[in-house]
């Protein structure tokens, strides 16, 4: 054969190869491009289709094998796109990056401006997987760049792995969203990952489950977690719900949904739906073989919960079991919290006196502990305990001037008057400089502070700054503003009897009132409007509240009627079917008893009668003994006491050879012989 002989077959054979890949015939594509190798001119590209048909068959590492020979012949950046791939899914991810590398630097040398996508995401995707998020990330923002220029389709006719730029833009922002994520920069995940892929979605119009590798039950989850993470509640619960949804159309569920979407329902004080997602959280992980089961968390979140309803021993048998599966100090904290809500102080003492002991063991210390105890501890009528612990709570947080009102509560049960009295002034000093502090930081607060605490000199302050602030542009040049700063001063120190007349009358006159008495009855207006308007929303959110526990009671109520109609009927059919089956053994029993005494009687007499018996019988047999009613049913029975049939409704009559029964509804008379046939039908006279 010459040299175009063998070139022809050469090209015959690959064509017979590329057919075969086209039709998905992969094995005798396999053995075409196999025998093309042993022509002379098999080349880097017999190899590169070799590769591509066995990762067509998922045999990767011939799928290695074959590019890493195509590269040895050749430079050509698509051996190691495809090379990749195959490391990609042997899950050799140091090879991946490797790869995807040489290839986006033989790009890059045929033409510096040439740029692919899908290079730098498969190595974003590997860095991902080996925990290299910021340059997964950098990864993924050149591909944004690149889909910023394009956003178009692309033939994608020599490469594997995508169907089109949406596809990946959509693919490339979920790994930038678990990048994120993974770096707890939430609002980063959520604002740059999970929003944009959602709205992607929906711009494209693609179903959201197929063409595109990306689960949205899970992006939905990630999105919710984040939202939980920076306390952004809004559409929250709405994201985990949908998550739930999704996966309920593949049969799937996920603990975490429940679990998170609880842990959103408790943050907006819904505890007890919080309570119901926990449980639910439970249940799953408790079917599921890689989740941790039981979960102490789930434990912890749902005796939250409880506690906030008030359920201090279901609370309490949480957090029990949480410290059976764990040393954690929170969990005694809050059992000793549902312990001094249910007054039961003695317990409650011990699990904070539990909760300091793990604490120093880590070398922390808290001063709620010590606080908590103390107040039970006063409970308890022990002060010089409680003494010793608000001292310590003191210590550890000498600003909170809620520690000495408490240890002065204990001075006072131990008759301690002198040391009550120096934390009576620390208190009041405390609080009046944090008064003062506050009303400096913003003037329009000074309406917050108690008479008691303001001073004739903090009066002048507040109307000098007032004025300044307007005069001096440090706030917008607007009369509301400076009308906002008076009228805070206004609402409460106008009362105050240190405060001099011609003070008073200055901040009327500057608020437009002709004097101070019409300016403190239109507070009083605006204040006694106020307090309706809070009023109408407070009872508006009551009737809410109680128009949906009414449902809520409503639905209950219906579900257990219909569990009791149920139970009624099967105890019904249940004394029915053993009616029956006791008329079926006394017939029997009466069966065998006639058969006994015939066998006493003698063999000619026998053989006399059993002609006639047995045309007796057959008579006896073909009519009827008795019909009755048990239940919704009539029973009807031959003179043996065996059932003949049985039909639903009113027993209305019957003879030796038929049965009439009124119908359930009432209506009809229907008349049936001796097989259970109707033979007859007649409406029934009203």
């Amino acid at each position: 054969m010459g040299i175009l002989g063998l070139f022809a077959g050469y090209e015959e054979t690959m064509n017979k190869g590329k057919e075969y890949c086209k039709k998905k015939e992969y094995e005798k594509a396999v053995k075409e491009f196999s025998k093309a190798l042993t022509f002379k001119q098999a080349n880097g590209e017999t190899y590169y289709w070799l590769g591509r048909t066995y990762y067509n068959l998922k045999e990767y590492d011939k799928t290695i094998e074959s590019y890493t020979k195509a590269i040895e012949l050749r430079e050509e950046e698509y051996d190691y796109y495809n090379r990749g791939l195959a490391h990609k899914m042997k899950k050799d991810y140091n090879a991946m990056i490797e790869d995807f590398t040489k290839c986006i630097e033989i790009r890059t040398k045929k033409d510096k401006e040439m740029k692919n996508n899908f290079d730098f995401y498969n190595r974003g995707v590997a860095y991902y997987n080996l925990k290299e998020y910021d340059k997964a990330i950098e990864d993924f923002k050149k591909v944004e760049e690149t889909l910023a220029e394009e956003r178009a389709e692309v033939d994608l006719s020599a490469f594997t792995g995508h169907a089109s730029k949406e596809s990946l833009f959509c693919e490339h922002l979920y790994f930038m969203g678990l990048c994120y994520k993974e770096k707890k920069e939430y609002v980063k995940a959520k604002v740059y990952g999970f929003d944009e892929i959602i709205s992607e979605y929906w711009r494209f119009e693609v179903n959201p489950l197929e063409g595109i590798n990306v689960p949205l039950d899970v992006v939905f989850h990630n999105r919710g977690y984040c939202k939980l993470q920076i306390n952004i509640l809004e559409n929250v619960i709405e994201d985990f719900t949908k998550a739930i949804e999704l996966r309920k159309e593949k049969n799937e569920e996920n603990h975490e949904d429940y679990f998170y979407r609880g842990a959103a329902y408790k943050k907006e004080k819904n505890y007890e739906a919080a309570v119901e997602d926990f449980t639910k959280c439970m249940e799953i992980r408790a079917k599921t073989k890689d989740a941790k089961s039981p979960w102490p968390n789930d434990y912890f979140n749902r005796g939250e919960a409880y506690i906030e309803l008030e359920k201090y021993d279901q609370a309490i048998e949480d957090f029990k079991k949480a410290t059976e599966l764990r040393e954690d100090a929170n969990d005694y904290f809050y059992r000793g919290g549902a312990y001094y809500r249910k007054k039961d102080y003695n317990p409650a003492i011990e699990d904070y006196t539990k909760c300091i002991e793990i604490r120093a063991k880590n070398g922390k210390k808290k001063p709620g502990d010590y606080y908590n105890r103390g107040l039970a501890y006063i409970k308890l009528e022990k002060y010089d305990q409680a003494i010793e612990d608000f001292t310590k709570t003191i210590e550890l947080e000498p600003n909170d001037v809620d520690n000495y009102v408490q240890r002065r509560k204990a001075y006072l049960g131990k008759g301690d008057e002198e040391a009550a009295k120096k934390d009576d002034e620390k208190i009041f000093q405390m609080k009046k400089e944090k008064y003062e502090a506050d009303v400096r930081k913003d003037y329009r607060d000074f309406n917050k502070i108690p008479i008691e605490f303001v001073t004739q000199e903090l009066c002048l302050a507040v109307i000098k700054e007032a004025t300044n602030l307007y005069i001096l542009g440090w706030i917008p040049k607007t009369a509301r503003t400076e009308k906002v700063c008076l009228e805070a001063v206004a609402k409460n120190i106008l009362s105050a009897k240190y405060v001099p007349e011609e003070l008073q009358e200055t901040v009327a006159q500057k608020l437009g009132y002709a004097s101070s008495y019409e300016m403190k009855a239109k507070a009083n207006a605006e204040e006694e409007e106020r307090k309706q308007r809070e009023e109408e929303e407070k009872r508006r959110k009551e009737e809410e509240k109680r128009r949906k526990e009414e449902e809520r009671q409503r639905q209950k109520e219906e579900r257990e009627r219909e569990e009791r109609e149920r139970e009624r009927h099967e105890e019904e059919m249940e004394a029915i079917e053993r009616q029956t089956a006791a008329s079926n053994a006394a017939a029997r029993a009466a069966s065998k008893a006639a058969a006994a005494s015939k066998a006493a009687a003698s063999a000619a007499s026998r053989a006399a009668t059993s002609s006639s018996s047995s045309s007796s019988s057959a008579a006896q047999q073909k009519s009827i003994g008795m019909a009755r009613e048990m239940g919704i049913w009539v029973y009807v029975y031959d003179q043996r006491n065996n059932e003949l049939f049985r039909r639903e409704g009113t027993l209305h009559g019957y003879t030796s050879s038929t049965v009439s029964v009124l119908d359930k509804n009432g209506n009809w008379i229907c008349t049936f012989d001796v097989r259970g046939t109707q033979i007859s039908r007649r409406e029934k006279k009203r």
